[in-house]
């Protein structure tokens, strides 16, 4: 099983904090667990070395779950579901994915505060709906790389082009 994107887990985390307040490390491990990942999959690092892809995508679902209000912080790494969060559970969709957590008031005002005017195309953007904002940069620094790599190049070819 290749490892769930952040939008997957999101249902899971939510279910992980239905009995009280989790520490995140737990519901990672718990997770990993249900999902049964493979250590090779565990233990795959963002290009950073700080942190398993699993454990990021696992701390940006906790993240957004919290910005729609459906759990709340409790200490550092520490969290418990909300009111909101337990209705949720008692009818749970299929899936929580962003779209759903527009449906609540404090997400879509969370999004509207950090939607910025891009330059990306729109075919990129529909094949990045399923990154954390952190692949998303790695992404964009990746094709950002590539692009000057070949100007830069095209610039060397173009001058020695001329010295001939």
């Amino acid at each position: 099983m290749a490892i769930p994107n952040f939008q997957m887990l999101m249902l899971p985390v939510l279910g992980a904090s239905a009995n009280g307040e989790v520490k995140i490390s737990d519901v990672v491990g718990l997770l990993a667990n249900q999902l049964g990942l493979t250590e090779s999959e565990l233990s795959e690092l963002l290009p950073s070395g700080k942190q398993t892809t699993f454990a990021n995508r696992v701390n940006w679902a906790k993240s957004y779950l919290g910005k729609a209000g459906l759990i709340n912080l409790t200490r550092r790494g520490h969290f418990v579901i909300s009111d909101r969060g337990r209705a949720v559970l008692a009818s749970p969709p299929p899936t929580i994915n962003i779209k759903f957590l527009e449906t609540f008031p404090e997400f879509k005002l969370f999004r509207e505060a950090s939607d910025q005017p891009s330059d990306i195309a729109p075919a990129s953007v529909a094949n990045l709906k399923d990154l954390t904002p952190d692949e998303i940069i790695r992404s964009a620094h990746a094709e950002l790389d590539q692009s000057l790599s070949a100007e830069l190049l095209a610039k060397v070819l173009a001058g020695a082009a001329r010295l001939l």
